[in-house]
């Protein structure tokens, strides 16, 4: 079972915005992208799913949020040297965080011994 959902704080121009993605808001995001699966447009990463999804993430604290101002606050960051890898990748934790999606798990230990599979010994 996946923690309680926590948000993904996001700073651009000197203001903290703290992404959270309820499947209400991905449910608006779906209609602004036209898409029928936010999971197919996050595959996507065009420039307006990452508009829609970082909209969907904001709506948590202004319910309000116009799509014309994440289109502003995308340019300002890309201005402040982010780049848009950088905004899918904080996109990306807030959904892992907020519990849509699933956190990766623990990488392997390179130094442990391989498990065996099953032999016809």
């Amino acid at each position: 079972m996946a923690g309680m959902p926590s948000v993904t704080p996001l700073t651009i121009g000197g203001r903290t915005f703290n992404l959270l993605f309820r499947n209400s808001y991905l449910i608006q995001c779906e209609t602004f992208m036209e898409e029928k699966s936010w999971a197919r447009a996050l595959a996507n990463m065009s420039a307006k799913s990452l508009a829609a999804f970082l909209l969907a993430g904001m709506m948590n604290e202004d319910r309000n949020a116009k799509i014309a101002e994440i289109h502003q606050l995308m340019d300002k960051a890309q201005m402040e040297g982010m780049a848009t890898t950088d905004l899918w990748n904080v996109v990306t934790q807030g959904l892992e965080n907020s519990g849509v999606l699933p956190k990766p798990g623990p990488a392997p230990d390179p130094t442990s011994a391989p498990s065996r599979g099953h032999t016809n010994d």
